[in-house]
């Protein structure tokens, strides 16, 4: 909030009289340094007129926000109110839009360590909130009891970051290569699934009664008739 404070501050400041003149003979001496004529095109001799700025064709059909037609080149008074106005259309701008988000600029001091409001939790929540965080979580975090349990959270941190066993993932892998053969590249995910399962658990698929497992299946969706009553 203080840089955006001190930029309109800035702002306000340089649309003054004096200001304009600074710029003016900035850009003079920059102009003569790289040779060019500080002066205006209005001393231009009567006998040849000003050249006329035409609209450019990749404009044409858009909607523009300033005069882009034929008109004469500019002298040192209107380039004067070029200046005031392009000014009056950044403070504008920059009112406009950091005033409709004004509570969540207000909440980024809880995050800067030489704002009174640093850590504050009333502005961490608006922030939270505004970004659809767990506000839960950050109302936990703004009370320190991370610091309070200390020894709790290190325990904590330790049991979420130990690293879990792969040897089950790479048995399936093992087994993947076996099933999966060229020969059955065309089988469906779930085909592919019961038979890997069928392949690592064969110690309980070897208990199956198969002729069991047949009539069970037969009796799910029958297919044939009987040839004779």
């Amino acid at each position: 909030m203080a840089v955006i404070r001190s930029t309109k501050e800035h702002l306000f400041t340089i649309r003054s009289d004096t200001e304009w003149e600074a710029v003016l003979e900035k850009a003079k001496s920059f102009a003569v340094t790289l040779g060019i004529s500080p002066e205006y095109a209005a001393t231009v001799s009567k006998s040849r007129p000003a050249r006329l700025q035409k609209v450019s064709s990749l404009l044409s059909g858009y909607l523009t926000a300033s005069t882009t037609g034929s008109r004469e080149t500019m002298g040192a008074d209107n380039a004067k109110r070029v200046y005031f106005s392009v000014i009056d259309c950044f403070v504008a701008e920059f009112c406009r839009r950091f005033s409709d988000n004004d509570a969540l600029l207000q909440s980024l001091e809880a995050f800067d360590k030489n704002s009174p409001l640093f850590m504050d939790s009333a502005k961490i929540v608006v922030f939270a909130d505004y970004y659809s965080a767990h506000v839960d979580e950050v109302i936990l975090e703004s009370q320190s009891l991370p610091v309070a349990f200390s020894e709790l959270m290190k325990l904590f941190q330790i049991v979420l970051t130990l690293p879990i066993t792969t040897a089950s993932n790479e048995r399936f892998f093992s087994v993947l290569k076996q099933v999966k053969t060229y020969l059955r590249t065309t089988m469906g995910d779930e085909r592919l699934s019961h038979l890997m399962l069928m392949s690592v658990e064969k110690a309980l698929v070897k208990c199956f009664d198969l002729d069991e497992l047949v009539t069970d299946f037969a009796l799910l969706r029958p297919r044939r008739y009987p040839l004779m009553q």
